[in-house]
């Protein structure tokens, strides 16, 4: 068992920066002010209604996620601050070294 609890703050960075760029990648696209011009069949103008909450869901949960994101990287840089902290509060040979990035 390790005695060292450390985060390796570029890896962790390189994580995050990926899931934030594949959540981006997600796009859906359909416009949301679209309408059927051709038809009025319940079916399809239902369906389109359905299909138009949905983005708008999708939309909002992108922006929970990218929050949620920038709150990791606050914690993880905190973590790094932290392990830092430690690492120079206790000058004991072979005691806590700082992370190195």
């Amino acid at each position: 068992m390790s005695n060292e609890i450390s985060i390796n703050i570029s890896h962790f960075k390189g994580i995050t920066r990926n899931m934030k760029t594949t959540m981006n990648q997600v796009d859906c696209k359909v416009d949301t002010n679209e309408s059927f011009d051709k038809t009025n069949l319940a079916p399809f103008t239902e369906n389109l209604e359905v299909l138009i909450e949905l983005i708008s869901t999708l939309d909002e949960y992108k922006a929970l996620f990218d929050r949620d994101i920038d709150i990791l990287n606050s914690v993880g840089e905190s973590l790094q601050e932290k392990d830092e902290q430690l690492a120079t509060s206790t000058p004991q040979a072979g005691g806590n070294q700082p992370l190195r990035a």
